[in-house]
């Protein structure tokens, strides 16, 4: 006894609805749809005129969810940054900005200190956040961190700490950029660029044989780095390349 019979095949006027489904899918206008030209002031990430108003005014307020971040941004900004070492990168000392796991250190706190610099304008954040990026230059050119000892920041786990060092690189850049020097500015994008150039060329699921994976993780977070280090510096003469 066959406990699993076979499939029916669906019937003629399905498949010539199918058919004739397909025909006028494939008639329809191809219509482009052009993106949102780039905001031409910083910041641009999770920024714009309503969305800073609406911060603002939970600021005012008091609100409990600013009180929350503005105290965690006060905390930060009295700790020091620790150095990436790749031989020790799992490191976390108490009282330290860290980039251990893979850079979700850096990330988690960059956006505090960035969003209470935007809301207060105080300096004490930016400075912290404006060491953390020179920092991230550092890192990248010492030699213990770079083959045959060692692996720069964004290269942990194939590449997996893209989706973090990328993206803390971006905020910093944007939200800080009226106090970052011109000098650094182009440190900054010099290192967003060699960061792109190193994942699209190396980065685990975005290169073959494995880059046919879009829907997986490592892809998502090597898109989601890199496409706010474009958008971040892609104003009127700032990234040449932010667009690619």
């Amino acid at each position: 006894m066959n406990p699993c019979p076979p499939a029916r095949r669906p019937s003629l006027a399905l498949r010539k609805l199918v058919f004739i489904a397909g025909v006028l899918l494939a008639a329809l206008p191809i219509i482009p749809v052009l993106a949102d030209p780039v905001i031409a002031t910083h910041p641009r990430l999770l920024f714009n005129s309503t969305e800073r108003a609406r911060l603002l005014a939970k600021k005012n307020a008091n609100d409990p969810s600013w009180v929350a971040l503005k105290a965690r941004a006060d905390a930060l900004a009295t700790y020091t940054i620790n150095p990436y070492i790749f031989a020790n990168s799992s490191a976390s000392p108490p009282g330290t900005i860290y980039y251990t796991y893979q850079g979700e250190g850096w990330l988690a706190a960059t956006l505090p200190l960035s969003l209470a610099y935007q809301m207060t304008g105080d300096t004490v954040y930016s400075g912290k956040l404006i060491a953390l990026a020179q920092e991230m230059i550092r890192a990248q050119a010492d030699p213990a961190n770079n083959p045959p000892t060692g692996l720069p920041p964004i290269q942990l786990d194939s590449y997996y700490a893209s989706r973090n060092v990328a993206a803390a690189l971006a905020f910093i850049y944007d939200h800080c950029h009226d106090q970052i020097t011109p000098a650094l500015r182009t440190q900054i994008i010099a290192l967003m660029n060699a960061y792109f150039d190193d994942v699209s060329a190396n980065g685990y699921q975005a290169v073959p044989p494995y880059d046919t994976a879009a829907d997986g993780n490592y892809f998502g977070g090597h898109l989601y780095g890199v496409a706010l280090m474009g958008y971040a510096s892609a104003g009127a003469g700032e990234n040449p390349r932010a667009q690619e």
